[in-house]
């Protein structure tokens, strides 16, 4: 009898697990079409500590949308979509990526927010620096 009962608990127990709903939401894809919705420049002292940080949406700055593939990025001109550039990308890890520009850390990724982070490829010893976020929406 106590057999039985193990048998009949492990099945419920079973049957439960396999019952309850996945809500996990898949992971939302880096490829598409993103908007430049805002620049946002970080500059640094020699130490790495943050001296300034300026944001800029204005028009002047949002010239561009930026268009990512599997295997590219590339920009173009808001206004004649004309493309400004962009190349063959390399994904050093699942939150960072190499390509014409440098090397770029993924801070944000939603289905709707993509932030870009630019990171300088030289950092000249004893000198501040600047990293710049390029974030898009869609």
């Amino acid at each position: 009898m106590p057999r039985l009962l193990r048998l009949l608990l492990l099945s419920l127990t079973l049957l439960a697990a396999a019952c309850q709903k996945d809500n996990s939401e898949p992971k939302p894809s880096i490829e598409g079409r993103w908007t430049l919705k805002r620049l946002v420049t970080y500059m640094y002292d020699a130490n790495g500590k943050l001296l300034t940080q300026t944001t800029d949406s204005t028009s002047t700055a949002l010239t561009f949308y930026t268009v990512i593939s599997k295997d590219s990025i590339r920009h173009y001109s808001v206004t004649d979509n004309f493309p400004l550039g962009g190349s063959k990308l390399t994904y050093l890890n699942a939150n960072s990526f190499t390509y014409d520009q440098g090397t770029v850390v993924i801070k944000e990724l939603t289905a709707h927010t993509l932030v870009l982070r630019y990171i300088p490829e030289r950092k000249i010893a004893g000198q501040p620096y600047f990293e710049g976020d390029d974030v898009y929406s869609r």
